[in-house]
C-alpha cells in the first residue's frame, strides 16, 4: 500500500491537471524563501557594521555598508539582467 504522502501527491497532481496547471506548485522552505526575497530586495543589513563599530575599526565599517547595501545588491541586479 501507498503511504499517505505519494496519495497527496497523486491527488495535487490530478488536481493541477483538472485547473489546467502543468505541475503542482512547490512550497518553498523558510530558508529558500529568505533567500529569493533578499535577492529580490536584499534592503539593508547593518549587522556587519554594528560588530565593526563594537571593534572600533572605522575603514571596515565604511566598507562594510558600501560593499553590503550597495555594491553587492548593484552587482545581482546587473547579473540579473543579463
Amino acid at each position: 500500500m501507498e503511504n499517505t504522502a505519494q496519495k497527496i501527491k497523486k491527488l495535487e497532481e490530478v488536481i493541477c491537471l483538472l485547473e489546467g496547471n502543468q505541475k503542482p506548485k512547490k512550497k518553498l522552505t523558510l530558508e529558500a524563501a529568505k533567500i529569493r526575497l533578499k535577492a529580490r530586495d536584499p534592503g539593508f543589513d547593518i549587522k556587519e557594521s554594528i560588530s565593526y563599530l563594537n571593534k572600533g575599526s572605522k575603514k571596515e565599517i565604511l566598507i562594510s555598508f558600501l560593499n553590503e547595501n550597495y555594491l553587492t545588491p548593484y552587482l545581482i541586479k546587473l547579473i540579473n539582467k543579463l
